[in-house]
């Protein structure tokens, strides 16, 4: 049976895997570790998933700058798609690299989008009632990195099947 991984990358992202039948395996924040330098990221706990998923698709959000973002943003970021790109090769597994406005057209089919993060935290809520998108118990509000990783497993399901 095979595995559709997608990977919202930074340190407010997150990774989600589905099956063929399109139920959610695993949903995970961003793994990171606190430093007294501030979040860097697990790459033995990202390898340590993505190695799991021997007949995993993957489908990676491609990085770029935004001129809102300072440069140690946009430094953060692409630091976490070259992270996420190599262990994915290293591992040997099948990937795409996905635009953003890509992967939300085809998710988002008809819909007058305004906020993607609420899009993608309404569309995972309705398709997926039975998970809970939160990044911990004590949170109160949905991760949108992992529900926009779940949207890009969904796409990664689409354009693999």
């Amino acid at each position: 049976m095979a595995t559709y991984i997608g990977i919202d990358g930074g340190i407010n992202g997150g990774i989600t895997a589905i099956n063929d039948n399109q139920n959610v395996i695993e949903s995970i924040v961003m793994p990171v570790i606190d430093t007294p330098k501030g979040k860097v990221y697990d790459i033995i706990e990202i390898r340590d998933f993505i190695s799991k998923y021997e007949n995993g698709f993957f489908v990676l959000e491609e990085a770029h700058t935004l001129p809102k973002n300072g440069a140690k943003q946009n430094f953060r970021t692409g630091e976490c798609f070259g992270i996420m790109k190599a262990i994915i090769e290293c591992e040997g597994r099948p990937f795409e690299i996905v635009r953003a406005k890509v992967w939300q057209k085809e998710i988002f089919q008809g819909q007058k989008v305004v906020d993607t993060k609420q899009a993608s935290i309404l569309y995972c809520r309705q398709k997926f009632p039975n998970i809970d998108w939160r990044a911990s118990e004590r949170c109160k509000k949905d991760h949108d990195g992992k529900t926009d990783s779940a949207c890009m497993s969904v796409y990664c399901f689409r354009i693999n099947k």
